[in-house]
């Protein structure tokens, strides 16, 4: 017997767009190794499905019961889909237990709307496997890299500026060597890059421009999801 949620919810997958990609996250491993992977935030997730739920008679709710995070999708009709989650909500201080909390509201609305918020191949990185590009994958990298190769680098003084700029924060103890770097690699994959003739990564002249003007709010995202440690998260966190 057809229910009707379930003829909405099909209407609701078959209308619904993409959701864009539109942060990234930077994790190291118990094992000291690092990767990096891209998602979506929780609040565009929510900006992209609510209208289209609303037009298939939809919503959903997400609350606490008992120490587990319940999410529910509704219909006009009255039938619901539910999904419930254990949460743990003692270990860690509270910006580790909101991390978590907003890691696994993300995860649970995904996985009942069953729509795709975050980059699929980070298990395989995690794990230390090699992850296969399939041909379409090949063909946008390659593509990619051609108009990298148009791209202006920046130029000597833009870099030595950002170079300055990062080391006046590890002598102002805002973060050591290792986490400097970590923020450059990081830098790289949020504003324009090109590579050089030697073929090294570099900034290109507007990307090094938007960074030097942005540089204070880029690093306070950058310590948001990096600075603050991860092993807390749940094992499926770095799925």
């Amino acid at each position: 017997m057809k229910t009707k949620i379930a003829e909405a919810l099909v209407n609701f997958q078959k209308n619904m767009p993409e959701v864009k990609l539109d942060s990234t996250v930077r994790v190291k491993t118990a094992k000291g190794e690092a990767y990096s992977f891209k998602y979506a935030t929780l609040q565009n997730i929510m900006k992209v499905v609510l209208p289209k739920l609303a037009e298939n008679g939809l919503s959903i709710t997400q609350t606490f019961v008992d120490e587990k995070l319940k999410t529910t999708l509704l219909h006009t009709s009255g039938e619901r889909i539910v999904s419930i989650i254990p949460i743990d909500l003692h270990t860690g201080d509270m910006q580790k237990i909101g991390s978590r909390i907003s890691y696994l509201k993300r995860y649970s609305i995904s996985a009942i709307l069953g729509i795709v918020a975050e980059e699929d191949d980070d298990a395989n990185i995690a794990d230390g496997n090699e992850f296969k590009k399939t041909k379409a994958q090949a063909a946008q990298k390659s593509t990619r890299k051609a108009a990298a190769e148009k791209k202006v680098p920046c130029t000597k003084s833009q870099n030595a500026a950002l170079y300055a700029k990062t080391s006046e924060l590890v002598k102002d103890g805002k973060m050591n060597k290792d986490e400097a770097k970590d923020f450059r690699d990081w830098l790289k994959t949020e504003y324009e890059v090109t590579t050089d003739d030697e073929g090294n990564k570099r900034f290109t002249k507007s990307g090094a421009s938007k960074l030097i003007d942005e540089f204070d709010t880029a690093f306070q995202r950058f310590s948001e999801q990096y600075l603050t440690p991860l092993e807390e998260l749940p094992p499926s966190a770095a799925d």
